[in-house]
């Protein structure tokens, strides 16, 4: 039998070249990121907003001209009403719990194709009911604009939780220094491969 002990050095990332650092990040993005907890810390947050809905997320974030994300399934309308409430008028905050008692508590937002939270109508169901049953004096242009002010901000969540993606899968190397150095204290060998003891 024979014994080899094999010395070698290891270096703290701030030690490491800057060819290396980029290997360290490509480890970093490579093996410490998971589509599965990007997408349940979404849902979380998607179930923390609207705590009575049921939502889904599909994105496709790969740094390119259709990069999206969306979310999809039953949006509970009271749940909506608290974030738009503040910029709707008096007679259109009126409106919309009138549609609450009257008509509808949710709407369906559908998946992808082409089709997003940015263009769904919130409350064109409850309307094309009112319109059936021959409703008069149908406050059109105030539902046109809780549509967009209830477009908007959904486009803003889908637009926070795109930005929080490409943090998440494509980190910059402060952060990645930050994991290394300050949060985990790791090492790399020469190449900038980490160093597990």
């Amino acid at each position: 039998m024979k014994t080899v002990t094999e010395t070698f050095n290891i270096y703290t990332f701030d030690e490491l070249t800057e060819k290396a650092k980029l290997k360290a990040l490509d480890y970093y993005v490579e093996h410490l990121t998971d589509c599965d907890d990007f997408t349940d810390d979404c849902l979380n947050l998607l179930h923390d907003l609207f705590p009575n809905s049921k939502l889904k997320v599909e994105y496709d974030l790969s740094q390119c001209q259709g990069d999206f994300f969306n979310f999809y399934g039953t949006l509970n309308l009271t749940d909506l009403y608290s974030h738009i409430s503040s910029k709707l008028s008096s007679k259109q905050n009126r409106f919309y719990k009138y549609i609450l008692k009257e008509w509808a508590c949710s709407c369906e937002i559908p998946c992808w194709n082409y089709y997003t939270v940015g263009n769904t109508s919130i409350i064109d169901a409850p309307v094309s009911a009112m319109e059936h049953y021959g409703y008069s004096n149908i406050p059109y242009s105030d539902i046109e604009t809780i549509n967009t002010i209830a477009r908007d901000y959904l486009s803003e969540v889908c637009e926070s939780l795109k930005n929080e993606g490409y943090e998440y899968f494509y980190p910059d190397s402060d952060y990645i220094r930050s994991y290394y150095c300050d949060d985990n204290e790791c090492y790399f060998t020469a190449d900038g491969k980490p160093y597990y003891s």
